[in-house]
Formats: structure tokens, C-alpha cells, sequence
């Protein structure tokens, strides 16, 4: 078997003193911070959500600027994921044998 390390006695040495000091201590008293009037009160109403967040804000249409930047912004990362999709970094004899089917012996 083999002997214990000092750290891990020292650890245990540390660890039971403190261990009794926590558990014979008086837990805080939570009772006296809820009024009386509080702990006698009536559960709040269940209701809907949409009712507490109320009416959705409008939104303003898009300009014809502001749709027309969106459109260039769209065709071009379309063009970038053609790109991306078309060059993947892999040669054609890699990409030949990735489409075979596994062999399994």
C-alpha cells in the first residue's frame, strides 16, 4: 500500500476543523425578513404571457436604401457559400476515395 502524501494529510488535517465549524453554526433566521402582511397574502393570478408583455412595438418599414443594401449584402454571401462549397480544400483522388463505400473486412 502506499503511504499517504503530506498534502493530502495536511488537506485532511485542515478539512475536519473546518467542516465542524461550518455545521455548528446558527443558520441566518429568513422568517423575520417576510412581513406579516406578506406571509398572509394571497398567491398573485395566473394570466398569459402576451398579456404582461403587452402590444409588440411596430417596426418600420425598410426604405428602398436600406432594402437595396440588404439585397447586395444577400447575393454576396450567396456567392460566398458558392465559393466555399465549390473549393472544399480536398484533391479529386481524396474526394474519389470519400464517396466509395467503407470496406469492412
Amino acid at each position: 500500500m502506499m503511504p499517504a502524501s503530506p498534502t493530502l494529510i495536511l488537506c485532511l488535517a485542515l478539512a475536519g476543523p473546518v467542516a465542524l465549524v461550518a455545521a455548528c453554526t446558527k443558520p441566518p433566521d429568513l422568517d423575520d425578513s417576510v412581513s406579516p402582511a406578506l406571509k398572509h397574502a394571497d398567491y398573485p393570478d395566473l394570466v398569459p404571457i402576451e398579456q404582461l408583455l403587452g402590444p409588440a412595438p411596430e417596426t418600420p418599414d425598410a426604405d428602398a436604401e436600406t432594402a437595396a443594401a440588404l439585397e447586395r449584402r444577400l447575393s454576396g454571401l450567396q456567392a460566398r457559400a458558392t465559393r466555399l462549397q465549390a473549393s472544399t480544400g480536398i484533391d479529386q483522388a481524396t474526394r474519389e476515395r470519400l464517396g466509395e463505400p467503407p470496406v469492412t473486412d
